[in-house]
Order: C-alpha cells, then structure tokens, then sequence
C-alpha cells in the first residue's frame, strides 16, 4: 500500500491534470515519482464525483481491475479519460469552479469466491470491505467496495446490481456457471475543501 506522501502526490496529479485539461485545453506530465510502488503494475480506479449536502455522486469512474501497466500510468489514463468525458458534457452539467471529489482506489487482485451453493456468498461477502466482480463467459461486472454504503444496498442488492451490470439478470448470481470474484482497495479521497483522506476497505 502506499504511503500517505505517495498516495497524497498521485491523487493530486489526478486533480491537476483533469482541471488543466479542461481550463487549458492541454496535458500536463506526470512528475517524477522516487517511489517504486507507483512503477509497480496494479489495479486501479478513478473517480470523479460531485457533493450534494451531505451525499456523493459518481459522476465518472474509469479503471482496471487487473494490473496491465504501471499505477502511474494506470492513473493517469483513467484520468485523461475522465477529463475528456467532462469536455464533452454541456457547460450546464459541468461544475464552473470544478469543486470535485477526486478518488483513487488501488485495488487488491480479484480472488475467486467458492461456495457449495450460491446463497453461501451472503455469508463471504462483507460490506465496505469487498468489491465484487461478477462474470459469465464474456459478461462481467464490477463494482467498487465503497460504493453500496454510499448507495445503502444490502448484500443481495450488492451483488443484484453487480449482475446488472454484466448485461446479465438482476438474480444471475443464484445461478452455479456465474462466477463471482472479491477484491479490496485503498482509497485515495482529495475534496474540493482540500482535506485529503485514505482508507482501506474492511
């Protein structure tokens, strides 16, 4: 995991380069990181989200959920796809001060969740510690370990929404050929106010 120096300079070259991007119409560099973690090849997500009285919205989440390059790059191609995103929305759904929420979840690699039928996963699955990924041949779907506390699902729902989006039936995880993965994150938070957090799910 990543130290607290580490974590706070790779969430705010997030911030930077998306907020460059869209009030300069240009991309900046990555800085040069000592650390050799930020080399390493890691799965990773980048959020965008937006404050409403005491809620956050997801307004764009752009990832990977296995390691393919390193966390830098990683970032900063989540992050590139984000700012484009933004650029493209109508000057009405884009914030004019760009007070964001800027998150950045590093992700544990995807383990297989076993069980001798699939009721048995409400009994594996835990709230907030887990993101799950849900497949079947082709279709899958993933979904953050932070996010059904912020939605308020229960573990069904958690796993219903996860199936839905796959493309596949909301009640697909009942059945035995659909596989169904956890992972965990540390997660990278900068808010618009400045305040800088990092948690782990658990």
């Amino acid at each position: 995991m990543l130290t607290y120096e580490e974590a706070y300079l790779l969430t705010t070259f997030v911030k930077d380069l998306i907020i460059t991007f869209l009030r300069e119409d240009r991309w900046i560099e990555a800085p040069r990181f000592e650390s050799e973690k930020l080399g390493k090849k890691r799965g990773v997500f980048v959020s965008l989200k937006r404050v409403e009285g005491i809620k956050e919205y997801t307004i764009k989440c752009v990832g990977y959920l296995f390691p393919l390059t390193s966390l830098v790059q990683a970032v900063m191609d989540a992050a590139m796809s984000i700012a484009i995103y933004l650029s493209l929305l109508p000057e009405s759904e884009v914030d004019k001060n760009l007070s964001y929420i800027f998150e950045v979840s590093i992700l544990t690699p995807p383990r297989l969740i076993t069980v001798d039928k699939p009721l048995d996963y409400l009994n594996k699955i835990k709230l907030g510690r887990d993101g799950l990924l849900v497949e079947k041949g082709f279709f899958k779907g993933l979904i953050l370990p932070q996010i059904p506390k912020e939605k308020g699902w229960n573990k069904e729902e958690f796993l219903s929404e996860c199936c839905v989006k796959a493309g596949l039936l909301a009640d697909s995880w009942l059945k035995k050929e659909v596989k169904v993965y956890s992972f965990q994150a540390q997660i990278l938070k900068l808010k618009p106010d400045g305040e800088f957090t990092i948690t782990y799910s658990e």
